[in-house]
C-alpha cells in the first residue's frame, strides 16, 4: 500500500510539472481544475478548466476564486481581417 501511494504522489509531481511547463497552474489537484493565465482588459486573469467538462467554458480574474463563463461573443474576431493583394 504504500509504496502505491508514493507511486501516486510521483505521479501527481510528474503532471504538476508537466502543467507548470505548458504554463498551465494546477488549482485543484483533487478536482482536476487548471487554469490557462490570460489578460483581460490589461488584467491578469485566467481561463479555467475542471475535470469532466466538455469544453473552455469558464474565466476570473487573478485572485479571485468565481468562475465566470465565457461570453459567447468572446469567440468573434477582435477586428476584420487584413486582406493582401491578390487575396479574395
Amino acid at each position: 500500500m504504500s509504496e502505491e501511494i508514493h507511486s501516486a504522489e510521483r505521479q501527481v509531481t510528474h503532471a504538476s510539472a508537466e502543467l507548470s511547463a505548458l504554463g498551465v497552474g494546477l488549482v485543484d489537484a483533487d478536482n482536476g481544475e487548471v487554469d490557462f493565465p490570460t489578460k483581460i482588459n490589461g488584467r491578469p486573469a485566467a481561463f479555467s478548466w475542471k475535470l469532466g467538462e466538455d469544453a473552455l467554458a469558464h474565466w476570473h480574474y487573478a485572485g479571485e476564486e468565481q468562475r465566470r463563463m465565457i461570453p459567447a461573443d468572446w469567440d468573434q474576431p477582435a477586428a476584420t481581417p487584413i486582406r493582401f493583394r491578390g487575396s479574395p
